[in-house]
């Protein structure tokens, strides 16, 4: 399903560079992510990609390398636990002589740009008049892959740029359908587990009120539990029913103690940063409360429609 390569097989292969090299960054604690450095004749050019840190930048300007570009994702979102690089540890880390060589990704609004514009940085741009879509990698009107090259010779890598890309598409098309197919059987998987886990957790919730009962001597409540003086097993539907809604939050139960933990934790490290600032505190709090509630609402949103449809094909029986 995937291919893996060599970064260094495609050195001298490419017109706009003489090789590529992966480099590591850090852009959340869940996932591994990489930017790419490209050897050009003008020099070196770094793109990010998503990342929350500059030290790969500072690594690079302190190394004496000649810097050509850098593209770097920078937002004007600030806030603690940010998986993207805030624009002003870029306007305070970036020395001046290399500010004109930064290009700003992953603007998220107007705001963004003009921030950018101020303090000497440029924003990417995207190529329109080509014969197919091109972006660009230098923000000007030529592209950055063809602009030292005659008409002829931009027809002829264009044509072969198609031709590449058609020959791309045809192998992506076949990858999607075994990915697409591989993706409807385990959400089928993960859909019977569901259910399987509710249902489970539905009787151990019955099982539970009848051993409380019992406990405190609640006899007669515990055998009308039963439907009679002999214990009997509810079916799957009955105990869906009744103890289905309830059957989700047991399910969440074990990853709510953590889900908590770690939105105090934000709020705890918001409280520190903006201590001198309640106004800013308050909004940012906010922010926090609303993205770890949305987190739990989505993980009980997954279960409730499979509930719903668990007592639906009861009813109908």
């Amino acid at each position: 399903m995937y291919n893996y390569v060599d970064e260094e097989q495609y050195d001298n292969k490419f017109l706009s560079f003489q090789n590529i090299r992966y480099v590591e960054t850090n852009h959340s604690d869940e996932l591994s992510c990489y930017g790419l450095l490209f050897t050009t004749q003008k020099g070196i050019v770094y793109y990010s990609g998503d990342t929350r840190e500059i030290e790969t930048i500072k690594s690079l300007i302190a190394s004496g390398k000649n810097i050509d570009k850098i593209y770097i994702d920078t937002p004007t979102a600030n806030f603690p636990g940010n998986v993207h690089l805030y624009i002003g540890i870029l306007q305070e880390q970036i020395p001046k002589e290399f500010k004109s060589k930064v290009f700003c990704m992953h603007i998220n609004n107007d705001q963004s740009i003009k921030e950018a514009k101020n303090v000497g940085f440029n924003v990417v741009e995207t190529q329109k008049d080509t014969p197919f879509p091109i972006h660009t990698l230098d923000g000007h009107a030529e592209s950055y892959t063809v602009s030292s090259y005659t008409d002829n010779a931009r027809a002829s890598y264009l044509q072969k740029q198609i031709a590449t890309l058609k020959s791309q598409i045809n192998s992506y098309s076949r990858d999607a359908e075994t990915i697409r197919k591989v993706q409807q059987r385990k959400e089928m998987e993960d859909y019977e587990e569901a259910k399987a886990n509710i249902v489970t957790y539905a009787h151990g919730l019955y099982a539970e009120k009848i051993d409380a009962y019992m406990e405190l001597n609640f006899w007669g409540k515990a055998k009308a539990l039963f439907h009679g003086k002999k214990p009997k097993k509810l079916t799957d539907q009955q105990v869906i029913q009744e103890y289905g809604d309830q059957a989700i939050d047991k399910i969440l139960a074990p990853g709510v103690e953590k889900h908590n933990a770690d939105k105090e934790y934000q709020i705890e490290k918001a409280k520190k940063e903006y201590a001198n600032n309640p106004e800013e505190l308050a909004k940012v709090i906010e922010g926090i409360e609303q993205y770890y509630n949305k987190q739990y609402e989505d993980a009980r949103g997954y279960y409730k429609p499979i509930v719903d449809s668990l007592k639906e094909d009861g009813r109908s029986r």
